[in-house]
């Protein structure tokens, strides 16, 4: 095979495997970026709690205005696992290193699944797919999210659940 082929063979899976990882956006920003803008909500504490400086009303607009695009990531964010044994051990022994901060950054997973509960609640109510994958993590007591899964079906059933708590962020 002439080796232009080979290049262009290369290129297109290139530009397809980058066109699968694209995500849904608003205002010329990913979800990512609007994900690290949202409250933190822990459903075991009354309540809120900021998490800093941040522009929330603008954070909920956008998640809201990209809809059910964003389910797709806020699940993922929710049900995050701790990284292997390795990488933690890496990190408390040469996390100072900016290489490694580089490599393996901080990942603070309780608060992204505060956020993820942030942005379920605010596309409730949930479209039939994404409330049945919530209600598999719900039941599934040896994985990390199994509560919040629980908290976000049982708001998705009472409106005035989710108005109570997306209210202090508005």
């Amino acid at each position: 095979m002439p080796a232009w082929v080979t290049l262009c063979l290369a290129v297109s899976i290139l530009l397809t495997a980058f066109w699968l990882l694209r995500q849904p956006a608003y205002d010329g920003r990913p979800v990512s970026y609007w994900f690290k803008q949202l409250p933190v909500i822990y459903p075991i504490t009354p309540a809120p709690r900021a998490t800093g400086i941040a522009d929330y009303p603008r954070a909920l607009a956008a998640i809201r205005a990209i809809g059910t695009n964003s389910l797709p990531f806020l699940i993922s964010k929710l049900q995050a696992r701790p990284p292997p044994r390795l990488i933690r051990l890496i990190r408390s022994y040469a996390g100072s290193w900016p290489v490694i901060r580089t490599l393996f950054p901080p990942q603070d997973q309780a608060k992204e699944r505060g956020q993820a509960v942030a942005g379920l609640l605010l596309l409730c109510p949930l479209p039939p797919e994404a409330e049945q994958k919530l209600r598999i993590l719900s039941v599934d007591f040896r994985g990390p999210c199994w509560f919040q899964a629980y908290y976000v079906l049982k708001a998705n059933k009472d409106p005035a659940m989710v108005r109570d708590e997306l209210s202090p962020y508005k």
